[in-house]
């Protein structure tokens, strides 16, 4: 019996449970500590006419000034309870020509490290964003940033830089009040709704990490407590497109393959490897051929 083959087959099984169970863990979690993602988007924002409240006659956001949004979103487990890590989300916003910020926005929320759900809240138990392994046939409801429990759904598979991805889309009104808060005055009961909001992302399935998004929004209105429209807001929309597409294609492969890596190639080489110095350390040695037997002369 090879007693070091066995030994070290065993120890690398051994090994491998506490890497599959135990360290692994760090990227089998949908948000780690430190976990980043940032993204820049070009948009459009357009406001009505401070005299008459609306926009241009036969214009839509498509013909509205162009922006450049930058949002940030962090996991920080040092800030919250043990196994969640608290996100926080930042935008700014600023026009291309002058640099100056024309909004910004930044929310918080506590997620569970594992399942990337949210943790108390209006929207407890939703995905912030989506989880590993997303399934075509389920839909997600998410809530992140100032958007509270929208159901999304699949759409179609598409291919973005080589990176397969799950079109989940939303479309519906959405209450925009959180986002507006600072920048508009509401009388009690009314809010701001956006009518026919349209949100889509384009989800790696493996991570869950999204490598693509588009948005837009063709008017915020305020609202009645009886729905009536009252006035217009503004109207913006925007989506990762050229230089920054490519980054996130690239960043989103890497983790990929650090994902895989850490919760199945690795363990799954490990385990393998340990298996067959085991069988080989339990194979008794060939007996010692005898010398052939020679006639005397």
């Amino acid at each position: 019996m090879k007693r070091w083959m066995l030994v070290f087959g065993a120890l690398l099984l051994v090994m491998t449970a506490v890497w599959k169970f135990g360290f692994s863990q760090r990227w089998s979690d949908r948000y780690s500590d430190g976990w980043t993602w940032e993204v820049n988007t070009l948009g459009q924002t357009g406001y009505p006419d401070e005299a008459t409240g609306q926009y241009p006659e036969g214009t839509t956001l498509a013909d509205d000034p162009i922006n450049l949004t930058a949002r940030t979103v962090t996991a920080d487990a040092s800030a919250a309870p043990a196994g969640q890590v608290l996100i926080s989300d930042h935008y700014e916003t600023r026009d291309p020509v002058t640099d100056e910020v024309t909004w910004d926005y930044t929310s918080t929320a506590t997620v569970d490290a594992a399942t990337g759900q949210n943790v108390g809240g209006d929207g407890a138990g939703d995905y912030y964003f989506f989880p590993r392994n997303v399934a075509k046939n389920t839909t997600y409801v998410i809530s992140n940033s100032s958007y509270v429990s929208l159901p999304v759904v699949f759409d179609h598979e598409e291919n973005i830089g080589g990176v397969n991805t799950y079109l989940f889309t939303f479309h519906g009104d959405l209450d925009n009040t959180a986002a507006n808060a600072d920048w508009v005055t509401l009388e009690p009961g009314q809010v701001v709704t956006c009518f026919d909001f349209v949100l889509e992302y384009w989800v790696e399935p493996v991570t869950g990490e999204i490598v693509k998004y588009q948005e837009a929004c063709e008017g915020d209105w305020v609202v009645s407590t009886s729905g009536e429209r009252l006035s217009t807001v503004s109207r913006w929309g925007g989506e990762v497109s050229g230089d920054d597409l490519i980054r996130q294609v690239t960043r989103v492969q890497n983790i990929k393959m650090s994902y895989l890596w850490a919760s199945l190639y690795g363990p799954l080489a490990a385990a393998a490897l340990g298996i067959v110095l085991v069988v080989i350390g339990f194979v008794p040695q060939a007996a010692a051929s005898p010398k052939p037997i020679t006639e005397a002369a």
